[in-house]
């Protein structure tokens, strides 16, 4: 089958969306389909990509946008792709198209509903515009919609939909690749490299730090690692804490100010992009990976699967969707949003508690086996597509 994957991001920039897009194009080639990616050639991108290439299998073009801000995009010559395929994938929200989509005929038509759009300050009417008027409209034309949970979908914007349709809607969680992500050695010299020893805890985020992933609730992470190193019970082990921060973006210089004005600058780490490869290092240099996200644009939280596939415990906010990868108590905690008090305790419970940890990581492996492998997700996605 001819298959096209249309998303708004794509690698190099680090974003789920596009991780997604990734993956669902290389199930889909390495099952024999022919595959497309199509993604617009962001401004800021163009000195780290090229126009057309070829990846794992499928292609990827990246089409020059006529306009764009930010992660929106409009491509007017995406209509020149879509009508060629057998089965156009198209991940939302994408700003900037729709309309191609609801009149796109005799072709089928896939949606994976990623997130909502929350936005902050004048985005958030914007946002508001286009979940109101061409979301429904997508989701009316679409022959199936994936959702990475059905907790999260029932507590979306798409929840009307989902009630009054329910055979369209299809869970299927995002997966992790088991031959990058897994438990292994730790390595020295990336421990070395950040100043890391055998006796430190490390606690460890992994996110956008860009004003489009203001939701991953950053300063509720900085402010719960401020109150564990600076309280009593923990003040004779503060020497041996340090969180690492990878990821990059606009807001990073706002998060650094901060560390700084907290007197942290030693124990907070800043670690960049790192490759793939090298992201499952980290993973496993930790103790503990947290994602305290504090609105519905964290939907699912891939970082999460991929720690655990690592064998380590994990901490998440009890949203919709995030809270379905964690089996509270058991391989990890779930926390209110934005409650930095809570989150600095259930981040001591387990930086305190070595058999806790181990236990907590032991489980995080074994779900991942059972639900969010590359080879357990990649049979399902093959079966929806064939059966559109």
């Amino acid at each position: 089958m001819n298959i096209i994957e249309i998303s708004a991001v794509f690698p190099p920039y680090r974003g789920g969306i596009g991780n997604v897009c990734r993956q669902n194009a290389r199930m889909l080639a390495s099952a024999g389909h022919e595959v497309t990616v199509l993604t617009p050639r962001y401004k800021r991108l163009r000195s780290l990509t090229r126009g057309v290439e070829t990846q794992e299998g499928y292609t990827v073009r990246r089409l020059t946008p006529w306009l764009e801000f930010g992660n929106a995009a409009i491509i007017p010559q995406i209509n020149k792709y879509i009508h060629t395929a057998d089965v156009v994938h198209l991940h939302v929200p994408f700003i900037g198209l729709g309309r191609e989509f609801v009149k796109l005929k005799n072709k089928k038509l896939l949606v994976t509903y990623h997130m909502d759009l929350v936005g902050r300050d004048w985005k958030r009417t914007f946002f508001t515009r286009y979940t109101e008027k061409m979301l429904p409209q997508i989701i009316q034309r679409a022959d199936k919609v994936i959702v990475s949970s059905l907790d999260y979908g029932l507590h979306s914007n798409i929840s009307p939909q989902m009630a009054t349709d329910t055979t369209k809607f299809i869970e299927l969680p995002n997966s992790v690749d088991t031959l990058l992500y897994y438990p292994k050695t730790v390595n020295q010299t990336l421990m070395a490299h950040h100043g890391i020893t055998a006796d430190d805890h490390v606690v460890l985020f992994v996110g956008g730090l860009d004003t489009a992933h203001y939701f991953k609730g950053v300063q509720h992470l900085l402010e719960a690692f401020e109150l564990i190193v600076h309280s009593e019970q923990s003040t004779h082990e503060a020497s041996r804490f340090k969180l690492i921060i990878v990821g990059q973006g606009d807001m990073q210089a706002r998060y650094q100010n901060m560390v700084g004005q907290m007197g942290l600058a030693d124990k907070i780490i800043f670690a960049g992009n790192p490759p793939d490869e090298t992201l499952a290092d980290y993973y496993n240099m930790c103790d503990v990976m947290v994602l305290p996200s504090i609105d519905s644009s964290e939907a699912f939280g891939v970082v999460l699967v991929e720690a655990m596939a690592c064998g380590k415990p994990v901490i998440t906010t009890d949203l919709p969707g995030p809270r379905s990868v964690v089996e509270n108590g058991s391989n990890g905690f779930l926390v209110k949003p934005k409650n930095s008090a809570m989150l600095a305790e259930k981040i001591y419970a387990i930086l305190s508690d070595p058999a806790l940890a181990d236990q907590m990581g032991k489980r995080s492996k074994a779900l991942v086996d059972e639900k969010y492998s590359y080879s357990v997700v990649s049979k399902r996605l093959e079966e929806l597509v064939i059966h559109l």
